[in-house]
């Protein structure tokens, strides 16, 4: 269903349907994330697919470096996260929840800051960053099957050998 909807939104969209794609996201949005929290990411996903198909503009350095340094500090927030001194919380000022939306809204931040920023995206056109991007999707489409097959056949095969500790390594390990 995502998929779908980032390719709908993307799809030539004119300043007048702009309004009815964004309701369409939002919606789209709150409905799934209520049953759970985790499926909020692919929309935000979708969200920044339809920006950059709609909006094309450079973020300079001074805004997306500002942008960068909160991405990674929301993304450091744990419910059990406290500063150096055992007195002192960085994160106080979170209102108690889910962290799922957090650490969603903050890779959102983090994906904006590098990709519409000229110079931090040119740092990821390079040949390594050419190559993680090419490899980065079939990698995530087989990686469960990897898990789900060759890891436990392993942890399946090797527990009543080795034990539980040493066949859950075993397991990690082949995946």
């Amino acid at each position: 269903f995502v998929l779908a909807a980032a390719l709908i939104v993307t799809r030539r969209v004119t300043r007048h349907r702009s309004m009815q794609v964004a309701i369409l996201i939002c919606t789209a949005v709150v409905l799934p994330s209520y049953s759970n929290p985790i499926y909020i990411a692919f929309w935000f996903g979708v969200a920044l697919a339809w920006l950059r198909s709609v909006v094309v503009f450079d973020l300079p350095w001074m805004l997306a470096t500002p942008l960068l340094l909160i991405a990674i500090y929301l993304l450091g927030y744990s419910p059990n996260v406290l500063g150096y001194n055992s007195s002192i919380n960085y994160y106080a000022w979170v209102p108690s929840g889910n962290v799922i939306y957090l650490h969603s809204l903050a890779s959102t931040l983090l994906i904006i800051a590098v990709t519409f920023s000229p110079p931090l995206r040119q740092k990821l056109d390079g040949t390594i960053g050419r190559m993680l991007g090419r490899y980065s999707f079939p990698v995530y489409l087989v990686h469960l099957l990897v898990i789900f097959s060759a890891g436990v056949a392993a942890f399946v095969l090797l527990h009543p050998l080795i034990g539980y500790a040493g066949a859950q390594f075993a397991s990690i390990a082949i995946s």
